[in-house]
């Protein structure tokens, strides 16, 4: 247990320590909180650890075993969209609602994922590729966690003025539709991108960005 009563090594959620005096005539409890032993007060910034907290408070992911949470891991879209659907509050899917869902290379994803995908699709939050397939197991790029989450809000109106206080160059040649995702996200707080002049739309997303950005989306 570290001096400001984090405990790492146990599962995340709550533990209760118990000191006794030798003779056992004297005992005190107390009630700590258990974080992943790879994301601390410690090792982190307020943000990571507060958004990683966040994530698994609502158990929206508990990460590895409950004991590690493998922040600099990149984020599959499978896994993302687990994510977005848990932090919505895991609405209902119907059997319907699975039917429509044509993704061909879906049919070994878990039932919860299943009902992740058929829910985003259900939302317009994914599309999958022009060849029909949805790629759970491919890593998800930062262009496409900003336009997931832009439809989550509803697709909102962006302004020229909001297009223009984006800075980022390397954005240069996304489409539109990212264009407009990512100057909504940028406005509304949520990215913040590498600096000034780079977002790095194509790169893989860890699940760390993913904490933060959807913390910031959802808190």
């Amino acid at each position: 247990m570290s001096s400001s009563g984090l405990v790492t090594g146990k599962t995340y959620g709550t533990a209760t320590i118990t000191a006794k005096t030798p003779d056992g005539s004297i005992s005190v409890s107390r009630k700590v909180k258990v974080v992943f032993n790879d994301v601390t007060r410690a090792n982190s910034t307020a943000t990571e650890f507060t958004s990683v907290c966040w994530l698994a408070d609502r158990k929206i992911s508990l990460g590895y075993n409950g004991v590690t949470y493998g922040p600099k891991k990149n984020c599959t879209r499978r896994d993302f969209t687990i994510f977005m659907y848990r932090a919505a509050g895991a609405p209902t899917v119907t059997n319907a609602m699975l039917s429509a869902v044509r993704f061909p290379d879906i049919k070994s994803c878990s039932a919860t994922a299943k009902k992740a995908i058929a829910w985003a699709v259900n939302a317009g939050i994914i599309k999958g590729y022009s060849d029909g397939t949805f790629r759970p197991n491919d890593h998800i790029t930062r262009d496409s966690m900003a336009i997931m989450v832009y439809r989550a809000a509803g697709a909102p109106a962006v302004t020229q003025a909001q297009l223009k206080a984006v800075t980022f160059k390397d954005i240069s040649g996304c489409t539109a539709n990212v264009k407009k995702a990512i100057a909504w996200a940028v406005s509304a707080g949520i990215v913040k991108g590498f600096s000034k002049e780079r977002y790095g739309p194509l790169e893989k997303s860890t699940r760390l960005q993913v904490a933060i950005m959807l913390y910031r989306f959802y808190k």
